[in-house]
């Protein structure tokens, strides 16, 4: 009886022994693993900042503000993002006389730092990103100040005509990440944002889990690498291994292929031992074909030469039922037997392999997402069923349904133009109607 498919996959992940770490530059750590909890080594911002353009002011100044009771401060400076704190105390000019025509000459604007307190009745013009003037603990926002025209030059008034709330629009010392916090904690697949967040905190360098390295070894005579080559009747593109090439890279692995193998013992075995005797040999190889019980698969009779021992052959999967695993011996390495045909590769690489990757990364098993069925599907006791399926919109409105995908064949492809994902129909279920609740796994 083959292994239920839940078996299957415990054995394979505990079989997956995670692989170490190595330092990598942050520009060469999207896809990667990080291995340990990365921490940032200083605060973010690393000073009180303007949040937003506008005036630097104190809130107990303010209070009460009303239009028919507005507040009117003089402007004692200005600063903008990058402008570096000065020890001069802020200058106010002489004040006008009612009657006094244009405004007094202009001084070189100059972000107030001084030790003691600015004087009453003032505010700085501040641009977003500037260091906040000591002695102010908010920004009013330029839209809702008055005389802001004026307000360009040193010694001109603005008006307020509502209160500001203390720290208003201030983006406070630390708020962000402070020394020591986890910006990121360990098994996080590392995203380009999280470049931004690294780079944000002058992380340089950090540890993540070495790329797993994958050998793909295709087999059969049918098989032709060639994707341009002209067809004789019965070949086949190794459009397998070039699908299993860009699911482990999208994996974070480094992978190969080399040439396909020949339906025979001896050249199996000897595209076995090539791959373990590499300089840096594979921490997994990945068979395609030859893994059923037919007089050309070769796959169990080499692995049974080299010493391999099972640990699973055969899983209640459909596609992928004859799929196998076992661990080499020299080195130890896992393997994968895969069936030939392309459906079964995409399920067993999704259902089995996948798990396996991950799991050499660290990584925790990923949880199925549910949807919602939108036509009736017959299960097969006591197989595990993956459909390919796709997302539709109900025509009356309502939320998303998922329907298999036409033409399930393992042999055929051509359900992949609408396919989005995988349909999973657990071991138990008999039929299911339209509206029942099922797992998806990512296509």
């Amino acid at each position: 009886m083959p292994l239920p498919y839940r078996d299957a996959l415990r054995l394979t992940r505990d079989a997956a022994t995670p692989l170490d770490a190595e330092t990598v530059p942050l520009a060469e750590a999207v896809g990667r693993v990080t291995a340990r909890p990365v921490l940032s080594a200083e605060q973010s911002p690393n000073a009180d900042l303007v949040a937003m353009d506008g005036f630097a002011v104190r809130a107990a100044e303010l209070r009460g503000a009303t239009a028919a009771a507005p507040r009117r401060l003089v402007v004692a400076g200005a600063a903008a993002a990058g402008d570096l704190p000065t020890a001069q105390p802020p200058r106010l000019p002489p004040a006008l006389p009612p009657d006094a025509g244009g405004l007094p000459a202009a001084q070189p604007p100059g972000l107030p730092q001084a030790a003691a307190p600015p004087p009453a009745g003032t505010a700085v013009r501040v641009a977003t990103g500037a260091l906040l003037p000591a002695g102010y603990d908010s920004v009013a926002p330029l839209e809702e100040v008055a005389e802001v025209a004026a307000a360009e030059e040193r010694g001109a008034a603005i008006t307020l005509t509502a209160p500001v709330a203390a720290d208003a629009n201030v983006r406070r010392a630390g708020e962000d990440h402070r020394p020591g916090d986890v910006a990121l904690e360990a098994g996080r697949r590392l995203a380009p944002a999280h470049v931004l967040l690294l780079a944000n905190l002058g992380c340089a360098r950090l540890p993540v889990v070495r790329r797993p390295r994958v050998t793909v070894l295709a087999t059969g005579n049918e098989v032709v690498a060639d994707l341009t080559a002209p067809l004789r009747p019965g070949q086949v593109r190794n459009s397998n291994a070039r699908y299993l090439l860009a699911a482990l890279a999208s994996l974070g692995c480094e992978a190969q292929a080399p040439a396909p193998v020949p339906d025979h013992p001896q050249a199996l075995r000897r595209a076995l031992r090539q791959a373990l005797a590499a300089a840096a040999p594979p921490d997994l190889i990945v068979t395609i074909g030859g893994v059923s019980r037919g007089a050309a698969d070769f796959v169990p009779a080499a692995l049974e030469a080299l010493g391999a021992e099972y640990l699973y052959r055969g899983v209640a999967l459909r596609p992928g039922k004859p799929v196998l695993c076992a661990r080499l011996p020299h080195p130890p390495t896992l393997l994968f037997g895969l069936p030939g045909n392309p459906l079964a590769v995409l399920a067993t690489f999704r259902a089995l392999v996948a798990p396996c990757l991950q799991a050499l990364q660290g990584l925790p098993p990923a949880a199925p997402a549910t949807a919602t069925l939108g036509a009736a599907v017959r299960g097969r006791p006591p197989l595990t069923r993956l459909l390919l399926a796709r997302g539709v919109r109900p025509s009356g409105g309502g939320p998303e349904q998922v329907i298999p995908a036409a033409g399930q064949k393992a042999s055929q492809v051509g359900a992949l133009r609408a396919a989005d994902r995988w349909l999973v129909v657990s071991p138990g279920a008999a039929d299911l109607p339209a509206g029942a609740k099922v797992a998806t796994l990512p296509l």
